[in-house]
């Protein structure tokens, strides 16, 4: 089946699409900036990638769904604000009082979540006819190129289409936030605040 061991790089058994790597503030519900700005500048936005185009992903169905992409983009600032007053109910009260906050699931609350895993499902309603499905992932302390980091700012995002039955398999049952091998409570992903995230 062609499996590759990294889910964050290109394989006979999937393609890869990087998103960003930059994260401020990951510790903190839904995702700060949604995908890193606009995606029109990436260079996969306007032509299908030659692997799936060859498992029948025609240049229009491309094009609408980037265009969607584009538009779930622009709900990636929605919830600063109320990042902001948790983020300082953290901060100033130097308490469990902020930290409490983590409990909650306010990613599933966040439009840019939301529309995240909507476009996600509608897309793969198109894809798995094709023997394709895609999820996103993010990697923590990662780089554009798979290169690691000792910033906790950098976190590689990316969408990653299976083209494998085994492939598809395994991308399902990874959860979306990677952390780092040997940082289990990286960034409190583990807190229900991140429960939910499509990306």
């Amino acid at each position: 089946d062609g499996g590759g061991t990294e889910l964050y790089s290109s394989s006979p058994s999937k393609v890869v699409l990087e998103l960003t790597e930059d994260l401020k503030f990951g510790c903190l519900f839904g995702r700060c900036g949604g995908l890193g700005g606009e995606l029109a500048g990436q260079a996969w936005y306007d032509a299908v990638p030659p692997r799936l185009e060859q498992q029948g992903v025609t240049a229009e169905e491309w094009a609408e769904a980037t265009r969607k992409l584009a538009n779930v983009q622009r709900l990636g600032g929605r919830c600063d604000a109320m990042r902001a007053i948790h983020c300082g109910c953290i901060v100033l009260t130097m308490s469990n009082l902020g930290w409490l906050c983590m409990c909650c699931p306010w990613s599933k609350c966040d439009p840019f979540q939301v529309a995240m895993q909507a476009w996600l499902d509608e897309f793969n309603t198109v894809l798995e006819p094709k023997g394709i499905f895609v999820k996103g992932f993010v990697f923590g302390k990662m780089q554009s190129g798979g290169q690691g980091s000792e910033s906790s700012s950098k976190n590689l995002s990316v969408l990653v289409f299976a083209l494998t039955r085994m492939e598809i398999k395994r991308v399902k049952d990874e959860p979306v936030l990677q952390a780092p091998p040997d940082e289990k409570d990286y960034l409190c992903w583990h807190c229900s605040a991140h429960h939910g995230r499509a990306i």
